[in-house]
């Protein structure tokens, strides 16, 4: 089986991606979305834009996520026969990481400090606001 390549992106970011280049989930297996019951105009639109993936990729699993889901709600969206799978509560401690935690605590060499720097000045520049492209991507998966 190939090596996996998890993308770990906003709502919002994954709503402008599902909108504008569908295509680009041809060689997605699974889109899962953590904290469903967060309520939102991003996170409507993009249940809406989740279900027409499904309709044109079939081969797409997708996995809803919430401590407080209204499961039946969503079965009946997503047209889903089977139960829900409920797996229990339990908390964890959270650590948030950032760009420049990761570059001190992993010592990165010359190559891989210049494709961070680069990702970081573009991300900066472009504030975030379109999906990176296959190149920004590719060195995104260079850096793992």
């Amino acid at each position: 089986t190939p090596c996996p390549n998890p993308y770990f992106c906003t709502t919002g970011y994954l709503v402008r991606l599902l909108a504008n280049n569908m295509e680009s989930f041809r060689t997605v297996t699974h889109l899962i979305i953590d904290e469903v019951h967060e309520r939102s105009v991003d996170t409507d639109v993009l249940c809406l834009l989740a279900k027409r993936l499904l309709a044109t990729h079939p081969h797409v699993r997708l996995i809803l996520m919430s401590a407080t889901v209204a499961a039946e709600l969503y079965t009946e969206y997503f047209n889903v026969t089977e139960p829900p799978i409920f797996v229990g509560r339990r908390c964890f401690p959270i650590q948030e990481y950032f760009l420049g935690d990761l570059v001190k605590r992993f010592q990165f060499g010359g190559k891989e400090q210049k494709q961070i720097q680069e990702l970081s000045q573009k991300c900066i520049k472009g504030k975030c606001v379109a999906a990176p492209n296959a190149h920004g991507m590719g060195m995104l998966h260079q850096l793992t």
